[in-house]
């Protein structure tokens, strides 16, 4: 399984952040605050935390997270624990993260990530970052233009069996989802074999395995895209979108997501 992680100096203490482009804010993890020496033990606010459901969870203030040059003051965190576990097709394997670099921080700084060599571009400190884009068309990648949520979240329109979806690109799901209310409406049938699908805070016992089939993402077109079908996320995703692209389609589509243009850049890999 692929993550996505960047080196980051936070108050002057080095660890490794996952990056979270499902994530709406910046999370650190407490064991890590303990490390930093911030109190988190107070009462929370009401924020869009992490996968964007509302839920209570302590904020704090970062007083510099930076990554090589780059740095953000006084940058509002949450503070959540990341997993301990995740669900790779049902079997679980331990992953522990100090937290998330979510779309805060990559929003602020025009991030560009390639999710094929796991790197982290931020044009305020890579000039080669700005020719990124003319690069990536040229040599045969297509444009797909995607919108931000409120929370910071990217979201993008999918066209499956003449029925117009929209899901999260998220970095931080190791493969893409598909709300099972939607599923059963679109007739989407998951293989009999059920498993147990972690989320930050959440999880569902009964996820299946299933498939979406003939794919349109912005002009993109896929024929199979393997999925979990799961209501995990469900709080997540009933109120805006149907579903979550993770890192199985991303890293296999050789995907670039560049923040500054709101353009999601994909490529047929070479066979």
């Amino acid at each position: 399984m692929q993550r996505l992680m960047a080196a980051v100096n936070i108050n002057g203490h080095y660890t490794d952040l996952m990056l979270d482009t499902g994530a709406s804010k910046t999370v650190i993890a407490p064991f890590f605050l303990k490390t930093l020496q911030i109190d988190y033990i107070r009462k929370g606010n009401k924020i869009m935390a992490v996968k964007g459901n509302n839920t209570w969870v302590p904020s704090i203030t970062i007083h510099s997270l930076s990554i090589g040059k780059v740095t953000s003051n006084n940058l509002s965190a949450a503070a959540a624990a990341v997993p301990w576990q995740i669900s790779l097709r049902g079997k679980s394997r331990g992953f522990m993260s100090a937290g998330l670099l979510g779309g805060d921080f990559l929003k602020a700084h025009d991030a560009i990530i390639d999710c094929q060599r796991a790197e982290l571009l931020l044009r305020e400190n890579d000039s080669t970052a700005c020719n990124i884009p003319q690069t990536l068309e040229t040599n045969g990648w297509q444009a797909v233009c995607f919108t931000f949520s409120k929370s910071n979240q990217i979201e993008i329109p999918l066209v499956i069996k003449k029925q117009i979806l929209h899901f999260i690109v998220d970095t931080g799901a190791p493969f893409s989802v598909l709300n099972r209310d939607i599923a059963e409406k679109i007739s989407i049938i998951g293989g009999w074999r059920r498993f147990k699908a972690y989320g930050i805070g959440v999880s569902d016992p009964y996820a299946q395995q299933g498939q979406l089939n003939k794919i349109n993402i912005g002009g993109f077109e896929l024929e199979h895209l393997q999925i979990d079908i799961s209501n995990a996320w469900e709080k997540v995703l009933s109120d805006h979108c149907d579903g979550l692209l993770g890192m199985n389609f991303l890293g296999s589509n050789l995907a670039f997501i560049d923040y500054q243009n709101r353009t999601l850049y994909l490529k047929h890999p070479v066979k």
